[in-house]
């Protein structure tokens, strides 16, 4: 064998040795505050996305209600459009 192979095999050998200890894996429940703590506030931005309280509308001439956003994709949409230009979806309250 070469010293380039050596070389590969050690290199190989540290990556899965520390693959195996790798310190941020959660293995034992732990006593002490949770070590992603940091991530809360995160997780809770991104359900609040997920699950929106109410989208964003406005009431139309008729009274029917028109989405400004489309509920899909987000996009802005003119009170003319009845699918949005971004997604194609149809648009609530515009028959």
């Amino acid at each position: 064998m070469g010293i380039a192979s050596l070389m590969v095999g050690a290199a190989v050998a540290v990556v899965v040795i520390a693959y195996l200890v790798h310190p941020f894996r959660v293995v034992i429940k732990r006593k002490t505050p949770d070590p992603y703590h940091h991530n809360i506030p995160i997780e809770s931005w991104v359900r609040q996305l997920k699950n929106p309280q109410a989208p964003f509308k406005d009431k139309g001439w008729g009274g029917a209600e028109t989405v400004n956003f489309c509920p899909r994709c987000g996009r802005e949409v003119a009170a003319e459009h009845r699918f949005c230009p971004g997604c194609g979806v149809q648009l609530p309250g515009r028959e």
